[in-house]
């Protein structure tokens, strides 16, 4: 993982249509997929490009059952949500 810095390609915003926005690339969105794992792509109706947050976790509409993780050997990653401290998102 790395140390966040306040770049834009840190920087994510949930819009009210569900997508979670990378600052540095406004066209894209962030993407659960199941075959390829979290990663950018081009905003569209997919469910996997589609968030919610529940209290400080966020989870994909695409697959209610996982979250986003921030594993610090295996990177960002989706996984089943289990409230620890790698699945707890906050604003800087």
């Amino acid at each position: 993982m790395k140390v966040c810095n306040s770049s834009a390609y840190q920087q994510w915003t949930l819009s009210d249509s569900n997508y979670l926005y990378n600052q540095a690339y406004p066209n894209a969105c962030l993407d659960g997929s199941v075959s390829q794992g979290v990663r950018l792509a081009q905003c569209n109706f997919s469910r996997y490009r589609l968030w919610t947050q529940a209290g400080r976790e966020l989870w994909n509409i695409g697959d209610s059952s996982k979250c986003l993780d921030g594993s610090s050997s295996q990177g960002v990653r989706m996984v089943a949500c289990n409230d620890s401290k790698y699945q707890t998102w906050s604003a800087l």
